[in-house]
């Protein structure tokens, strides 16, 4: 704690209670071991938020340790709830979840030096609606390098994706979501999860784009268990060289060669988990 926060904290030794005789860098500290253990306990009764609610030191204080701000959790579903943060650049783990109309009232380009990791999730369109612009506020974050999207493909944001080395994705467009290993050279690590079937005939199917990524070593696709996930076809597109761990769904009779030819082509995998399929029911 730097020598200004105990000049800018007024002593209150007057009111008479022990913990007014603690120097502010003490208070600061056990202000930190207050921080929720979990992201879904932050809100307005907890701290950080709590600490500056309870007087004007707690708060002088509170605002000047940029360890209590250095995590933050927004859920925004109002135009009007959106404010711009003055502590951005002390975020280094940012949850973030809209709705769809503020993604374009969210601030642009903010500065985030220490910003790591970020979870943008949205609250799924109305039927008819159109998806919303791209998001640019987290381009500016030069230690990026960890990404969740909920609800959302590589397509709703514009992020530093040439430092990305973890990306999570949880939408319904597979094709969408593989896109990544175009936009991240460095990715290291993908995880994909469909979250809700994919009515397709199979014969109908699009064809993959072809996908050549020297640098990722894990990957996992999760699919609904009643989703026609076209192995096959993902598979077939997927050179993966340095892939050491795959986590996928069931084979059926048709992924067979082409996951053969898929694990040649990545002759350092160690890791195979698969799904196990639904057993058939008992005749009556």
């Amino acid at each position: 704690m730097d020598q200004m926060l105990a000049k800018s904290v007024p002593r209150r030794d007057h009111e008479g209670h022990p913990i007014w005789s603690l120097p502010a860098e003490l208070i600061a500290s056990i202000f930190v071991h207050c921080l929720p253990l979990h992201k879904n306990q932050f809100g307005p009764l907890t701290a950080p938020l709590l600490l500056t609610r309870i007087c004007g030191t707690w708060r002088a204080i509170a605002l000047r340790t940029p360890e209590l701000w250095s995590f933050i959790v927004f859920k925004l579903f109002h135009v009007t709830c959106l404010t711009a943060n003055a502590q951005s650049a002390r975020w280094k783990d940012v949850d973030l979840f809209l709705h769809p109309t503020t993604f374009a009232a969210f601030p642009n380009d903010l500065l985030l030096p220490q910003l790591r990791r970020l979870s943008l999730g949205c609250s799924p369109l109305q039927a008819g609606a159109s998806p919303p612009s791209p998001i640019t506020a987290f381009r500016k974050a030069p230690q990026f390098v960890e990404v969740s999207l909920i609800k959302l493909g590589p397509s709703s944001a514009d992020l530093p994706w040439a430092q990305l080395t973890t990306f999570f994705c949880q939408c319904a467009n597979l094709r969408e979501a593989l896109s990544v290993l175009h936009l991240a050279p460095i990715l290291l690590h993908l995880s994909i999860h469909l979250d809700c079937p994919l009515h397709v005939n199979s014969a109908l199917l699009p064809d993959f784009p072809l996908y050549l990524h020297p640098c990722l070593t894990s990957l996992t696709i999760k699919a609904h268990p009643a989703a026609p996930l076209p192995l096959h076809a993902v598979l077939g597109s997927l050179t993966l060289p340095a892939l050491r761990s795959l986590a996928i769904p069931v084979l059926r009779a048709e992924d067979t060669a082409p996951f053969a030819a898929f694990a040649a082509r990545a002759p350092g995998l160690a890791e195979l988990a698969l799904a196990f399929a639904p057993l058939p029911r008992a005749s009556s």
